[in-house]
């Protein structure tokens, strides 16, 4: 792994000479993506064939400044050192990267990116980590912060279930940890306590041991910070053996379309933050409307292909911005010159400038119905925590 990682590197710092303006041509503007379109988070991949198909939306209205909008989407299998292999092979024939998945990957990546002058929109990952390391300049994030997420779910356990014996299911890299460290805060701060701290790593299968753990806390609420598969298999354990403690599950697992066709009515009530628009949401369903018509096989994955869309609206208005004489300088300009932009009236609005760049930092608390078909019910509105950077 760590001469994967090197290799990697060292091939993204010196590789070949880079392009006078990568991705740009007379009539096509190209970008670049990597995601999990296979492996344990292979829900999430779905943000890349959302984007994909926005894109193609896009195009058959005339495209931008007369140029198609093409996006290059490879497959990482949510392993850092795959995507960082990617990454360098894309380096120097895309305009930007859209939309890297996982914090585990932007880990490895972001650093490289940054001295390779690749911009980076909307990265699917804790925006912590770009803070304090000189690799913000051209990252543009809307996502939300994991520690403040925390925070927020360990207050929601107490004041939505009356829970104040609360255990947590954590991913074992900076995607968990950081929201297991913001749900100590809130719990503490909330009168609640933390009795079981269970990780697991991205690669487990087998989650007997991990259900044993929290069924022996006792817990009356759990916290799931995990994939979609991750999450499935331990809530799938857990009620095997008779135990349902009430769910809060980190926004990662939103798409209760997703979680349904895991879990079926073992999701009936769970409570989960939704960073984005929902499906059931007027302006959502105009969008996934839209989607579907373009790639038949969203259907049942539409929340995570939403994100995706998302993502990509916001690449497209800052090629729209930046004009027909596009370059990575004017198109990360171009970017900073979004103000409470809100596209397709879709979730919170958008805000960056030069010295800002995490522009959306928000979440909401929703609950889900006895079906996938009902509509979310709202917990909490919109919390607007502060930006990162």
């Amino acid at each position: 792994m760590r001469r994967l990682f090197l290799t990697a590197w060292a091939a993204l710092t010196v590789g070949c000479a880079p392009a006078t303006n990568p991705g740009v041509r007379e009539d096509e503007v190209v970008l670049g993506m990597t995601a999990p379109l296979t492996g344990p988070a292979a829900a999430w991949g779905s943000v890349a064939l959302g984007a994909r198909a926005w894109a193609e939306e896009v195009n058959a209205l005339g495209g931008v400044h007369g140029r198609r909008v093409r996006l290059v989407v490879r497959d990482d299998g949510y392993a850092p050192g795959r995507a960082l292999a990617q990454l360098s092979a894309l380096k120097n024939s895309v305009l930007a990267v859209l939309g890297p998945v996982g914090t585990a990957v932007l880990q490895a990546s972001h650093l490289p990116l940054a001295e390779a002058g690749v911009p980076v929109v909307c990265p699917f990952g804790n925006p912590r980590v770009f803070v304090g390391r000189g690799s913000t300049a051209r990252v543009f994030s809307i996502y939300p912060d994991y520690r403040g997420e925390g925070e927020l779910l360990g207050a929601h356990c107490v004041v939505f279930a009356g829970a104040r014996r609360v255990a947590v299911f954590y991913q074992n890299d900076d995607f968990g940890k950081e929201g297991l460290f913001g749900l100590r805060r809130g719990l503490e701060a909330a009168g609640g306590s933390l009795v079981a701290a269970v990780p697991y790593e991205a690669q487990e299968r087998e989650l007997g041991v991990h259900a044993l753990r929290l069924r022996g806390s006792r817990a009356e609420a759990l916290v799931l910070f995990s994939t979609t598969a991750h999450a499935a298999r331990l809530v799938r354990e857990l009620a095997r053996n008779g135990q349902r403690p009430a769910i809060f599950a980190s926004f990662t697992l939103s798409d209760r379309h997703v979680m349904f066709s895991l879990l079926g009515p073992l999701w009936a009530g769970a409570r989960f933050d939704a960073r984005g628009p929902i499906r059931g949401e007027a302006a959502a369903d105009r969008i996934i409307a839209r989607l579907l018509a373009r790639d038949p096989r969203l259907r049942g994955r539409e929340g995570f292909a939403l994100e995706g869309a998302l993502a990509m609206m916001v690449a497209v208005e800052g090629l729209q911005r930046a004009g027909r004489g596009l370059d990575r300088a004017s198109f990360v300009a171009a970017l900073e010159s979004l103000r409470e932009w809100a596209p397709e009236g879709l979730g919170a609005p958008i805000s960056f400038a030069p010295g800002r760049h995490h522009g959306l930092n928000a979440l909401r608390l929703m609950q889900a119905g006895r079906r996938a078909e009902d509509p979310p019910r709202e917990l909490a509105p919109w919390r607007y925590m502060p930006p990162l950077f």
